[in-house]
């Protein structure tokens, strides 16, 4: 993957996070308290990181269910956040 590939990536990854951050608002702590916790989940079950973890449950949603995208989108913001948490204050 090249350089520019990985932080457009990483862009679209901080800018899920900080819609669902918006939408949720005051919400925000329970659902990132639900969605990081099928991350860890994740963690354990598969022995890897928080991103490859929420990319295979991400992955596991598409092919089970009708996921409308709440739910992966859920996933995919609480793995930014456990990976590097935003300042208070920030959306």
């Amino acid at each position: 993957m090249s350089t520019e590939t990985a932080v457009r990536i990483a862009a679209k990854l901080y800018e899920i996070r900080d819609i669902r951050k918006k939408l949720m608002g005051d919400k925000w702590p329970a659902d990132f308290a639900e969605f990081s916790g099928y991350v860890r989940s994740g963690m354990q079950k598969f022995a890897c990181d928080e991103l490859d973890a929420a990319k295979r449950i991400v992955e596991e949603l598409q092919v089970r269910f009708l996921d409308s995208g709440g739910d992966q989108m859920g996933i995919l913001a609480a793995a930014v956040e456990m990976m590097e948490p935003s300042v208070e204050g920030k959306p």
